[in-house]
């Protein structure tokens, strides 16, 4: 009995999730974004961060944001002989030959998520500041995201940057929804003639519409008579746009790509057609793809041993283009 239950109610949910997107379009960003998804502990704890490091929080437009700073490994152990104020933390940016990165993180959980405090160890141990906040509505920061307000909280973060970096190159990286993100926010920055030094995207996509189109999350939809007025014209009416395929056509800093070819959330062929729109447009691409024996998927980037050297070749190059611009 509950077999044919169940073979009923699959074509049934596959009929009623479509027509209520169609019908309140609006609920596509909270699927998207996942920023009711809260599981974390006192942010002030840094928990699983190896490097010395601080919780604060900025004043962006929507109120409240959530931001960690985490020294790099070598400052870090000067900071941890003593008790830093907040302002000699900030002012630690400054110390020359300290590249920092500016992090976006991805659909739900907070900057407090296991995998990404593993991206923050590894870039410390590096000798890299980070900067990672939560945008409205994640974690503990004020407010309710949508696409426009997780951009400009991004941009507060990435000038709040620049203020206290004196000259260290300010690279920005995006991970997955924060790939979307991240371009947007080096686009406006190229366009106002103040880019990054360089945007790192790990396991981005091109635009919303093929993002969910192709998502293993709509496999079940796809067969439908009606998936196409349905589902994709509920994503243009949404407000979500991401068009990371157009944004990036714009940026005029160099730009990593890496992807998993066994990426299980975000196919790399949409990693390959942002790069081929980059390419159009001349944008000084480098493209890096993970084997899918090594099992990366979607959130492990982070543990291939070559990233240190990818990372430090992408940095090199960077800082030469800047040095003979």
């Amino acid at each position: 009995m509950r077999g044919w239950l169940l073979v009923a109610t699959i074509p049934t949910l596959s009929f009623i999730l479509p027509l209520l997107l169609y019908i309140c379009p609006s609920f596509f960003q909270p699927l998207f974004f996942g920023h009711f998804i809260r599981d974390y502990d006192d942010f002030n704890l840094l928990k699983g961060v190896v490097s010395y490091g601080r919780n604060f929080y900025l004043n962006g437009e929507a109120g409240r944001l959530g931001c960690w700073h985490i020294l790099p490994k070598t400052l870090s152990e000067e900071a941890k002989k003593n008790e830093l104020s907040n302002e000699e933390i900030e002012k630690l940016m400054a110390k020359p030959n300290y590249t920092i990165i500016v992090y976006l993180h991805g659909s739900t959980h907070s900057r407090q998520w296991t995998n990404r405090v593993d991206t923050y160890n590894v870039l410390s141990a590096m000798d890299l500041h980070i900067l990672c906040l939560d945008y409205r509505g994640f974690g503990d920061s004020n407010g309710y995201p949508s696409e426009a307000g997780v951009i400009s909280d991004s941009i507060f973060l990435f000038n709040y940057a620049k203020n206290f970096a004196g000259k260290n190159y300010i690279f920005i990286w995006g991970h997955s929804m924060g790939s979307g993100i991240a371009i947007a926010v080096a686009m406006e920055l190229s366009m106002k003639k103040m880019p990054p030094a360089g945007l790192i995207l790990e396991a981005p996509f091109n635009n919303v519409t093929d993002l969910i189109t192709q998502s293993s999350h709509s496999a079940a939809w796809r067969w439908t008579p009606w998936f196409n007025v349905f589902v994709k014209q509920s994503i243009s009416r949404s407000g979500l746009q991401f068009n990371s395929d157009k944004n990036i056509k714009l940026i005029t800093c160099p730009i990593l790509i890496m992807h998993a070819v066994d990426d299980e959330i975000i196919a790399i062929s949409l990693a390959k057609k942002l790069r081929e729109a980059a390419l159009s447009a001349n944008r000084d691409v480098t493209f890096i793809s993970f084997a899918a024996e090594r099992g990366l998927l979607h959130k492990h980037i982070n543990k291939a041993s070559e990233l240190p050297l990818i990372l430090k070749n992408f940095i090199h190059h960077c800082a030469a283009k800047k040095k003979y611009a």
